[in-house]
């Protein structure tokens, strides 16, 4: 296992973590660690404690602890929290074009998801909903 920045061997960790609801792997040896946090903005306090509290609560979670009519057991568990996380740790003003843009491919992704599912349980009638749901995003949003 070899640092994904230098490509060193020596002193490499692992850090897994979700993003966007997606988990994702990184390795990095100590001193690349120790650049990138010296590279990163300067936050404010308040916004370090709601990304650490964001963090802990995806990380240390059991996903059976997610209960709700609109959830079955098969779906994924999707999240936007992070674009709002990284619009209060850089605490730009409003929604950017390509920030909605994000938002509505995200969407995209769950939609197409419970598309799937609804044709493998043969719901036509959700699965006709769902469509025209992803069609009316790929329209507005994404000008398809």
């Amino acid at each position: 296992m070899s640092c994904d920045v230098c490509k060193t061997d020596i002193n490499v960790k692992v850090y897994k973590f979700l993003s966007d609801g997606m988990p994702k792997e990184v390795h990095m040896c100590s001193n690349c660690l120790r650049k990138t946090l010296k590279e990163a903005a300067i936050f404010k306090r308040e916004n370090l404690k709601y990304l650490a509290g964001y963090m802990r609560v995806v990380q240390d979670s059991d996903m059976g602890n997610f209960s709700g009519g609109h959830l079955s057991s098969g779906d994924l568990v999707f999240s936007i929290a992070p674009v709002a996380v990284l619009r209060e740790l850089f605490a730009r003003e409003g929604e950017s074009q390509l920030e909605q843009r994000e938002v509505a491919m995200r969407h995209l992704y769950v939609l197409k998801h419970r598309l799937e599912e609804a044709l493998k349980r043969e719901d036509y009638k959700s699965a006709h909903k769902i469509k025209n749901q992803i069609s009316m995003i790929e329209k507005t949003m994404l000008g398809k």
